[in-house]
């Protein structure tokens, strides 16, 4: 397991830029449905994020998106354009937002992607999964170094007890 932070930090303190996702699989608004089903599947991802020509975020669309308002509905993907049923107005946050900022707002707001946005272009995307397995991470390096200052500790005690029977 990869070791992503090196201090005693409070896991809500983490900035989002440590462990969001850079490698942003992205369509036009005037692309199609079935060109977004065809993306989610051979990226094996649940949305897609949809930006502007200015790289700012224009909208996201989603597998339940497309569930809803075109296969329940009897349309045609190759026929409906993403912008039809993107969601629009999306939150956004900034880079150095803490995972737990980012987790409350998604928690809040009932989203499951937020785009991360630097002086007005997308730098990335962080989900609730993405915190999940951070936090997970986390969990396990501090596991570790728990039980490592336990034994440490122990150890101590040992040679004081060893050494003040040494010197009666």
């Amino acid at each position: 397991m990869k070791r992503i932070f090196n201090s005693w930090r409070i896991l809500t303190d983490i900035p989002v830029s440590k462990i969001m996702i850079t490698t942003i699989k992205k369509l036009n608004e005037n692309d199609t449905v079935d060109k977004a089903i065809k993306t989610m599947t051979k990226h094996s991802i649940g949305g897609l994020l949809i930006l502007q020509n200015n790289g700012y975020p224009a909208g996201i669309v989603t597998e339940g998106d497309i569930m809803r308002l075109v296969i329940a509905k009897g349309k045609d993907p190759c026929k409906v354009i993403i912008k039809e049923i993107m969601s629009k107005n999306l939150m956004t946050i900034a880079p150095n937002i803490s995972i737990g900022k980012a987790s409350s707002i998604m928690d809040k707001h009932h989203i499951g992607k937020l785009p991360v946005v630097k002086k007005g272009k997308m730098v990335g995307y962080i989900t609730k999964a993405d915190i999940l397995k951070a936090t997970n991470q986390i969990y396990m390096q501090n596991r570790r170094l728990v039980l490592s200052l336990i034994l440490n500790v122990v150890l101590t005690i040992i040679i004081v007890v060893l050494l003040a029977q040494v010197t009666k």
